[in-house]
């Protein structure tokens, strides 16, 4: 171990800077800033809370959101009375449904899809639609049924799952 000035020299020479620097790859060590793949040297792989992580192309390893990664999804259970909108991969158990909407944006870029059990069916409205399949037969829903949604660029498509 070289102590005092000789260390001093020493540290001098191989830095950066020296007159014969030493970088990481000379001792077999990482730079500061590499990364593997899409993992960075903190380890992470993005900055997005709740994605799901796969390999991509060649084996490289991605993060995706829950809804693009190929995966199946179990919907999210809620329980709800009086008026809501809709929302993606829900599972609605309705107790005294008083409205029931279902709107498609403005840009018809919206996609939904979902289920609704009617406990007491209220008013059911569907706005802004290009299509949709059994208008009248959903609105005449019983107590008890359970229903389908699937909304995607404008095209609503509801169907009747039991009763």
């Amino acid at each position: 171990e070289m102590i005092g000035a000789a260390a001093e020299k020493h540290a001098r020479q191989h830095a950066i800077d020296g007159s014969d620097p030493i970088d990481p790859a000379n001792i077999g060590a990482a730079y500061a800033g590499h990364t593997h793949g899409n993992i960075d040297n903190s380890g992470r792989i993005g900055n997005t809370n709740g994605m799901v992580l796969m390999t991509g192309l060649a084996g490289k390893i991605e993060a995706k959101e829950k809804k693009n990664s190929g995966f199946c999804v179990l919907p999210e259970t809620k329980q709800i009375a009086g008026s809501f909108i809709a929302e993606d991969n829900v599972e609605y158990d309705g107790t005294g449904i008083s409205d029931f909407v279902i709107q498609c944006d403005a840009a018809h870029l919206a996609k939904c899809h979902g289920w609704i059990k009617f406990g007491v069916v209220g008013d059911i409205e569907m706005k802004g639609f290009d299509f949709i399949e059994d208008p009248e037969e959903i609105a005449t829903a019983t107590a008890g049924s359970r229903w389908e949604f699937d909304l995607e660029r404008g095209c609503l498509i509801v169907r009747k799952r039991s009763e």
